[in-house]
């Protein structure tokens, strides 16, 4: 993908759809990470522990980029909420079929 806005591209339309890119990078990863681990629960909400605390308390290295409105932090908000949307979808999932199942 290029990342290059075509010219004459507002900058304040380039920064928006940047946040929504990042944001949604964030995302996709998270769901490829609930697939390689194959929804299982415990694995997901060990990962959603630690980009918590990583998201909070960042690695000194991090500590920049992670500030409100970077791309590093606005990716982690994404990645985090796809894996709580993932533990959503499975749990909705695994009641329905516990309700066929009576």
């Amino acid at each position: 993908m290029n990342n290059s806005p075509p010219q004459g591209m507002p900058k304040e339309v380039e920064a928006a759809l940047l946040r929504e890119m990042w944001h949604l990078d964030g995302k996709v990863d998270a769901f490829q990470f609930v697939w390689d681990c194959a929804g299982v629960l415990s694995q997901i909400r060990s990962k959603v522990q630690e980009v918590e605390e990583q998201i909070h308390e960042p690695p000194p290295a991090l500590k920049d980029r992670m500030s409100h409105g970077a791309s590093t932090r606005i990716y982690q908000d994404g990645y985090l909420e796809g894996l709580k949307e993932a533990i959503d979808i499975i749990s909705a999932v695994t009641m329905e079929k516990q309700k066929q199942a009576v």
